[in-house]
């Protein structure tokens, strides 16, 4: 459900429920047409302030615009108004690091297949739409190699689009003598750019193959602008003025 909190003018808020039922809401902007535009589960949706029942699919369901895939362990959705008036959505990883359904590691000379798939995973999308309408008229791959995006923030003036990086956990059960994986890989605050490729699952932090990925060529891909400590799992982010 999402919930409104109103000041109530003496020091404390009052909250009312504007919609509920929504499989696992996560991620939610105010979009160029002033409604609010919430992410689920494989999709995205949208109400107005004045008229929260109202409520309707624009991405995914039956917007008639792909989603998400919505599967996976990680199928929250984090959302970014940009600039230009698209929509940035994040589509995390089906696995944690492209082991198979079995857990079985990746095999290391292979692309991942969730990176491949006609609906694929660990990227960032950028919606477009129509605004004279106010639908939603399709998508591309904005910046790939990205675990799982739940912070997504743009600095107002320069347009600087930030991530905040989920990376991967158990990474000690394929790196013989390390004791645990509470220190390693970092989480990441990318800079990110349309065309970018963060390296996951292949490489970690400053461009570093990943243990299943050891002779994978990591020096095309972006580097972290900061590195975080390993599972910090940020998730959100906003620029504070």
């Amino acid at each position: 459900r999402i919930d409104v909190l109103t000041p109530d003018g003496q020091g404390h808020y009052v909250k009312k429920e504007l919609a509920r039922h929504l499989d696992q809401p996560h991620g939610l902007a105010l979009g160029p047409d002033g409604k609010v535009y919430v992410g689920v589960v494989g999709g995205v949706k949208r109400f107005d302030l004045a008229d929260p029942a109202t409520i309707e699919d624009v991405i995914g369901g039956k917007s008639g615009v792909q989603g998400p895939p919505g599967n996976g362990r990680h199928p929250l959705e984090s959302l970014l108004f940009t600039k230009a008036g698209t929509l940035l959505v994040n589509v995390g990883s089906q696995t944690d690091n492209c082991e198979d359904d079995a857990g079985n590691p990746a095999k290391g000379g292979q692309p991942c297949p969730e990176t491949i798939a006609a609906n694929p995973h660990a990227q960032v999308r950028e919606y477009s739409f129509d605004w004279a309408s106010g639908r939603a008229t399709g998508w591309r791959v904005f910046a790939d190699g990205l675990r799982n995006s739940m912070g997504l923030a743009q600095y107002p003036s320069s347009g600087l689009i930030l991530q905040a990086e989920n990376s991967r956990d158990s990474i000690d059960q394929v790196m013989p003598g390390l004791a645990n994986d509470e220190d390693l890989p970092p989480v990441e605050i990318n800079i990110l750019e349309a065309g970018g490729h963060y390296g996951w699952p292949y490489c970690y932090g400053a461009d570093i193959p990943s243990p299943e990925y050891a002779h994978w060529d990591c020096s095309k891909y972006r580097a972290p602008l900061v590195e975080l400590p390993a599972h910090a799992a940020p998730l959100g982010m906003a620029y504070w003025h």
